[in-house]
Protein backbone atom coordinates (compact mmCIF):
# COMPACT_ATOMS: atom_id res chain seq x y z
CA UNK A 1 0.00 0.00 0.00
CA UNK A 2 3.37 2.53 0.49
CA UNK A 3 3.21 4.52 -3.16
CA UNK A 4 5.66 7.36 -4.79
CA UNK A 5 8.14 6.18 -2.39
CA UNK A 6 11.61 8.55 -2.20
CA UNK A 7 14.22 8.98 -0.24
CA UNK A 8 16.90 11.52 0.05
CA UNK A 9 19.54 12.29 2.61
CA UNK A 10 20.01 15.78 4.62
CA UNK A 11 21.38 17.83 1.49
CA UNK A 12 18.26 16.43 -0.91
CA UNK A 13 20.53 14.11 -2.85
CA UNK A 14 18.52 11.27 -3.76
CA UNK A 15 19.43 7.78 -2.35
CA UNK A 16 18.48 4.63 -3.55
CA UNK A 17 16.20 2.54 -2.03
CA UNK A 18 16.37 -1.31 -3.37
CA UNK A 19 12.75 -3.26 -2.66
CA UNK A 20 13.42 -6.46 -1.09
CA UNK A 21 10.01 -7.85 -0.66
CA UNK A 22 7.35 -7.87 2.49
CA UNK A 23 7.12 -4.02 2.19
CA UNK A 24 10.43 -3.52 2.85
CA UNK A 25 13.64 -1.59 1.36
CA UNK A 26 17.47 -1.58 1.63
CA UNK A 27 19.14 1.46 1.69
CA UNK A 28 22.65 1.48 -0.64
CA UNK A 29 24.95 3.08 1.09
CA UNK A 30 23.24 5.01 4.00
CA UNK A 31 23.44 8.04 4.65
CA UNK A 32 23.42 9.34 8.42
CA UNK A 33 20.17 11.13 8.00
CA UNK A 34 17.68 10.07 5.28
CA UNK A 35 14.20 11.54 4.73
CA UNK A 36 11.18 9.37 3.50
CA UNK A 37 8.33 10.60 1.80
CA UNK A 38 5.27 8.45 0.46
CA UNK A 39 1.81 7.93 0.28
CA UNK A 40 -0.43 4.84 1.82
CA UNK A 41 -3.57 3.85 0.04
CA UNK A 42 -5.49 3.18 2.64
CA UNK A 43 -7.98 0.89 0.77
CA UNK A 44 -7.02 -1.73 2.51
CA UNK A 45 -10.63 -3.62 3.17
CA UNK A 46 -10.29 -4.27 -0.63
CA UNK A 47 -7.82 -7.14 0.39
CA UNK A 48 -9.68 -10.25 1.57
CA UNK A 49 -6.72 -11.06 3.66
CA UNK A 50 -8.48 -13.00 7.56
CA UNK A 51 -5.41 -11.65 9.29
CA UNK A 52 -5.15 -9.26 12.35
CA UNK A 53 -2.26 -9.11 14.76
CA UNK A 54 1.21 -7.58 13.34
CA UNK A 55 -1.00 -6.78 9.94
CA UNK A 56 -3.94 -5.37 11.47
CA UNK A 57 -5.61 -3.26 8.20
CA UNK A 58 -6.22 0.19 8.04
CA UNK A 59 -9.76 1.66 7.19
CA UNK A 60 -11.49 4.39 7.00
CA UNK A 61 -14.84 5.03 8.39
CA UNK A 62 -17.41 7.43 9.02
CA UNK A 63 -15.86 10.14 8.66
CA UNK A 64 -12.00 9.25 9.95
CA UNK A 65 -9.24 7.17 9.60
CA UNK A 66 -7.38 4.32 11.89
CA UNK A 67 -4.34 2.74 11.49
CA UNK A 68 -2.13 0.67 13.01
CA UNK A 69 1.89 2.20 13.19
CA UNK A 70 3.00 -0.89 11.13
CA UNK A 71 -0.10 0.31 8.16
CA UNK A 72 1.67 4.09 8.21
CA UNK A 73 5.39 4.32 9.62
CA UNK A 74 8.38 2.85 7.64
CA UNK A 75 11.30 2.81 9.91
CA UNK A 76 14.79 1.22 10.87
CA UNK A 77 13.93 -2.25 11.75
CA UNK A 78 17.48 -2.45 13.39
CA UNK A 79 16.41 0.74 15.70
CA UNK A 80 16.82 -0.02 19.11
CA UNK A 81 16.17 3.47 20.68
CA UNK A 82 13.95 4.25 23.15
CA UNK A 83 12.08 7.05 22.12
CA UNK A 84 10.79 7.32 18.44
CA UNK A 85 9.04 10.86 17.86
CA UNK A 86 6.35 11.19 15.55
CA UNK A 87 4.60 14.98 14.64
CA UNK A 88 0.85 14.53 13.01
CA UNK A 89 -0.24 17.39 11.03
CA UNK A 90 -4.08 16.99 9.93
CA UNK A 91 -6.91 19.05 8.43
CA UNK A 92 -8.18 21.54 10.38
CA UNK A 93 -10.53 20.54 12.85
CA UNK A 94 -9.40 17.30 13.00
CA UNK A 95 -7.82 15.33 15.89
CA UNK A 96 -5.83 11.89 16.83
CA UNK A 97 -6.50 9.84 19.48
CA UNK A 98 -3.31 7.93 20.12
CA UNK A 99 -1.42 5.93 22.73
CA UNK A 100 1.48 7.48 21.64
CA UNK A 101 2.61 9.88 24.72
CA UNK A 102 2.21 14.07 24.07
CA UNK A 103 5.34 15.78 23.93
CA UNK A 104 5.00 18.71 26.51
CA UNK A 105 4.85 22.12 25.13
CA UNK A 106 4.69 20.80 21.37
CA UNK A 107 1.43 20.73 20.13
CA UNK A 108 0.72 17.61 17.92
CA UNK A 109 4.13 16.46 18.63
CA UNK A 110 4.08 12.69 20.66
CA UNK A 111 6.42 10.51 21.72
CA UNK A 112 6.38 6.37 21.31
CA UNK A 113 8.33 4.48 23.60
CA UNK A 114 10.40 2.21 20.87
CA UNK A 115 9.77 0.89 17.66
CA UNK A 116 7.86 -2.12 19.05
CA UNK A 117 5.43 1.24 20.29
CA UNK A 118 5.02 2.71 17.31
CA UNK A 119 4.32 -0.50 14.92
CA UNK A 120 2.50 -2.07 17.61
CA UNK A 121 -0.41 0.41 18.75
CA UNK A 122 -3.49 1.90 16.31
CA UNK A 123 -4.30 5.50 16.14
CA UNK A 124 -7.69 7.38 15.02
CA UNK A 125 -7.69 10.54 13.07
CA UNK A 126 -10.64 12.56 12.62
CA UNK A 127 -13.24 14.88 13.96
CA UNK A 128 -13.34 12.90 17.30
CA UNK A 129 -15.46 13.33 20.32
CA UNK A 130 -13.14 12.89 23.22
CA UNK A 131 -13.36 11.46 27.03
CA UNK A 132 -10.70 10.99 29.21
CA UNK A 133 -10.03 8.94 32.33
CA UNK A 134 -6.95 10.00 34.86
CA UNK A 135 -5.79 7.86 37.58
CA UNK A 136 -2.11 8.14 38.88
CA UNK A 137 -0.13 7.37 36.54
CA UNK A 138 -2.54 5.85 33.83
CA UNK A 139 -3.92 7.81 31.28
CA UNK A 140 -7.17 6.17 29.17
CA UNK A 141 -8.15 8.12 26.27
CA UNK A 142 -11.82 7.40 24.41
CA UNK A 143 -12.30 8.76 21.28
CA UNK A 144 -14.58 8.37 18.66
CA UNK A 145 -16.28 9.83 15.32
CA UNK A 146 -19.29 12.03 15.71
CA UNK A 147 -22.07 9.32 15.66
CA UNK A 148 -20.19 7.08 18.14
CA UNK A 149 -20.41 10.48 20.85
CA UNK A 150 -23.47 9.04 22.12
CA UNK A 151 -21.79 6.36 23.27
CA UNK A 152 -18.75 7.32 24.88
CA UNK A 153 -19.92 8.76 28.06
CA UNK A 154 -21.34 4.92 28.57
CA UNK A 155 -17.77 3.51 27.50
CA UNK A 156 -16.04 6.09 30.09
CA UNK A 157 -18.55 5.83 33.05
CA UNK A 158 -18.28 2.02 32.56
CA UNK A 159 -14.57 1.86 32.45
CA UNK A 160 -14.43 4.22 35.19
CA UNK A 161 -14.94 2.09 38.31
CA UNK A 162 -12.38 -0.85 36.26
CA UNK A 163 -10.13 1.53 36.89
CA UNK A 164 -10.43 2.53 40.05
CA UNK A 165 -10.96 -0.62 41.44
CA UNK A 166 -7.56 -1.85 39.70
CA UNK A 167 -6.01 0.80 41.81
CA UNK A 168 -7.20 -0.14 44.87
CA UNK A 169 -6.63 -3.56 44.66
CA UNK A 170 -2.94 -3.42 43.13
CA UNK A 171 -2.09 -0.41 45.46
CA UNK A 172 -1.88 2.57 42.53
CA UNK A 173 -2.94 2.09 38.62
CA UNK A 174 -0.43 1.10 36.10
CA UNK A 175 1.92 3.74 34.28
CA UNK A 176 1.28 4.74 31.01
CA UNK A 177 -1.25 5.68 28.48
CA UNK A 178 -4.63 3.66 26.84
CA UNK A 179 -6.24 5.12 23.98
CA UNK A 180 -9.47 3.22 23.18
CA UNK A 181 -10.89 4.25 19.72
CA UNK A 182 -14.33 3.48 17.82
CA UNK A 183 -15.99 4.25 14.61
CA UNK A 184 -19.90 4.06 13.30
CA UNK A 185 -18.87 0.91 10.60
CA UNK A 186 -21.69 -1.46 8.61
CA UNK A 187 -19.75 -4.30 10.84
CA UNK A 188 -19.28 -5.07 14.51
CA UNK A 189 -16.16 -5.95 15.03
CA UNK A 190 -12.99 -5.07 16.78
CA UNK A 191 -9.32 -5.24 17.96
CA UNK A 192 -6.91 -4.96 21.13
CA UNK A 193 -2.97 -4.14 20.90
CA UNK A 194 -0.57 -3.27 23.87
CA UNK A 195 -1.56 -0.02 24.58
CA UNK A 196 -4.66 0.38 22.12
CA UNK A 197 -8.46 -1.20 21.20
CA UNK A 198 -9.92 -0.53 17.91
CA UNK A 199 -13.88 -0.76 17.82
CA UNK A 200 -16.37 -0.89 14.94
CA UNK A 201 -20.43 -0.98 15.27
CA UNK A 202 -23.49 -0.30 13.17
CA UNK A 203 -24.76 1.83 15.85
CA UNK A 204 -23.24 3.15 18.98
CA UNK A 205 -23.13 1.03 22.23
CA UNK A 206 -26.00 1.16 24.84
CA UNK A 207 -26.55 -0.30 28.05
CA UNK A 208 -27.73 -3.43 26.53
Amino acid sequence: FVRNLTATDKSGRPVRLVPAGHASWKVEQAPSVLRLRYDIDLRHDSVPWAVSGAFARAYAADGAIFFKGRALFIADKAFDGPRIEVRFHLPAGWKIATPYRESPGESGLFVADGLEDLWSNGSLAGRLSERRIRSGRLDVVIAGTPHMAGGLDLLSKSLSPIVEAYRTIMGGSPEGKLAIVSAISDADGGEAFPRSISLIARKPPDRA
